[in-house]
């Protein structure tokens, strides 16, 4: 991927239960941090998998999951995720 293909998406930012993602766009050669906060995903999912599930994972998958180009870049790769 070259390019950002979120536009004036934002709907990982509002999924994100660790406001990991900030909504800047994405675009080749940037730094992860200037877009999203690694340390806090990670705190947060293995916050967040402690209480629910038991014991620690370091991380979610939200944002993966409720991004639209990436729904349709699986579905293309036939791969499925919990929408189908």
């Amino acid at each position: 991927m070259e390019s950002s293909l979120c536009g004036d998406c934002a709907i990982c930012v509002d999924a994100c239960p660790a406001s990991a993602a900030n909504g800047k766009p994405w675009k080749a050669g940037m730094k992860r941090e200037e877009f999203f906060d690694a340390f806090a995903c990670r705190e947060t999912a293995r916050k967040l998998s402690r209480e629910r599930l038991g014991h620690e994972e370091t991380i979610c998958g939200i944002c993966v999951n409720v991004c639209p180009a990436g729904r349709k870049g699986r579905a293309a790769a036939g791969v499925k995720d919990q929408h189908g």
